[in-house]
């Protein structure tokens, strides 16, 4: 049975994968890390 992603989700997903491609690191704040990458991006 195929997983359904609610278009929000597919959003994220494709969002952080062109930050992470940039150069830049996804984190939550729970991984908060500042210091990780060039870039630092939250959600």
């Amino acid at each position: 049975m195929p997983s359904y992603q609610h278009p929000e989700e597919e959003a994220r997903e494709q969002i952080d994968a062109m930050l992470e491609a940039a150069g830049w690191t996804v984190q939550t704040k729970q991984e908060l890390n500042l210091h990780k990458g060039r870039g630092v991006a939250l959600f």
